[in-house]
């Protein structure tokens, strides 16, 4: 957590200093930093254009703009279903606090720890479906449990550790689907099942 202080004052003094000189911060530093020592994430702004979002930079900040925006521009309406979402360790605090915006849900998040890759990596996109079936295979886990797009190798098809979608779905007795980064879509999956 340190560590991870300290190199976002740098980057951000060096941001600083580009927005200056150049009209663009050029660089960043990823989710991963803010979350490992409980920083705020970012507002929206300060990410410009999301040059480096598929790097993990901007990707909470993002989510959260459109999640907020989704939320103020439709109307909610409850359902009697349950549903699950699944996070890495880092970021279940943040899917948390979005998830406890929608009133009229019933809706648990379940961070994964990594035993594939170790305990030291909390990021979704690494997170593999064994992790995720030994780790709630025990949990009733309702009408859909929904996952990170980014937890799925590029064919969406399966996780890295080589489990597909359906593997996941018939392991845990539950309708599997997944999510893309888009706060949007996002709700709408909570919201519309």
């Amino acid at each position: 957590p340190a560590l991870a202080e300290k190199t976002i004052d740098e980057v951000t003094a060096f941001g600083d200093d580009c927005m200056e000189r150049y009209g663009s911060r050029i660089f960043f530093c990823g989710d991963e930093l803010y979350l490992k020592c409980g920083r705020e994430i970012p507002p929206d702004a300060f990410y410009e254009d999301y040059v480096q979002l598929e790097n993990g930079v901007g990707m909470l900040a993002l989510l959260k703009s459109e999640f907020v925006n989704a939320l103020n521009e439709c109307e909610i309406t409850s359902h009697n279903k349950k549903i699950s979402v699944v996070t890495g360790v880092a970021a279940k605090p943040y899917i948390q606090e979005l998830v406890d915006m929608v009133k009229g849900i019933n809706c648990t998040v379940y961070a994964v720890k990594n035993d594939f890759f170790g305990h030291n990596i909390t990021v979704s996109g690494l997170v593999t479906g064994t992790d995720i079936i030994n780790q709630l295979k025990d949990c009733d886990l309702g009408d859909l449990l929904l996952i990170p797009e980014n937890m799925l190798r590029s064919e969406k098809d399966m996780f890295l550790d080589d489990v597909t979608l359906t593997n996941l779905s018939q392991k845990l007795n539950v309708k599997v689907e997944y999510v893309a980064n888009d706060g949007y879509e996002f709700l709408d999956k909570l919201t519309n099942i």
